[in-house]
């Protein structure tokens, strides 16, 4: 009898849908996997790309586009050695004080 009742319960109407269920997920997680697969095979790596670097006309003290104003403004400018306000001591002594 105990046979019987076991194939009683395989007769559930659940199991056809069940059995569908596990087939899409199983034709999903191929699919999946193929696209991966795809996506390494035929997508190109990156590569380092060189920025360009673009030059603009620099003009010198006159307004002149020349290459002496292009090689002073390649020049490193001189950041040590910036304007002091003088000494209030020294402002006495000094004509133009006003």
């Amino acid at each position: 009898m105990h046979k019987e009742e076991i194939r009683q319960n395989n007769n559930n109407p659940l199991a056809p849908v069940v059995s569908k269920l596990i087939s899409i997920i199983v034709l999903l997680v191929v699919f999946m996997v193929g696209l991966v697969i795809l996506l390494v095979v035929f997508v190109p790596t990156p590569s380092h790309k060189e920025e360009k670097k673009i030059e603009t006309p620099v003009p010198d003290e006159f307004g002149n586009f020349t290459e002496s104003a292009k090689l002073a403004a390649l020049t490193p400018m001189d950041t040590l050695n910036y304007w002091k306000a003088p000494d209030e001591a020294t402002l006495d002594q000094d004509q133009n004080k006003d």
